[in-house]
């Protein structure tokens, strides 16, 4: 994965609304190239896949493709949107 010096917060990690160039197999001698918006993770049987939002690039731009995670060559960040942090709700009740 291929990421700006100063984005380092969360190596590793594919952000969620982030844009992505994702190259994956396609046969034994092709490639297939994904441009858009990762939205999330998907499970295909027993496997696991990114799911993306085909961007205008594409003849389908709009629909969503599904990639499973072992066909992934490599995956260029486009543009990477900052993380959404979790926030916990804290409960004022203590039980003891």
């Amino acid at each position: 994965m291929v990421m700006k010096e100063e984005n380092k917060k969360y190596p590793g990690e594919l952000v969620e609304g982030s844009r992505y160039l994702i190259k994956s197999l396609h046969s034994r001698e092709k490639t297939l190239e994904t441009r858009g918006e990762f939205k999330g993770y998907v499970f295909i049987g027993r496997d696991q896949g990114l799911r993306v939002e085909l961007d205008d690039s594409h003849e389908e731009g709009g629909t969503i493709r599904f990639i499973p995670c072992h066909m992934i060559i490599h995956i260029d960040v486009i543009n990477e949107v900052e993380r959404k942090e979790d926030k916990v709700k804290k409960s004022g009740t203590y039980f003891g």
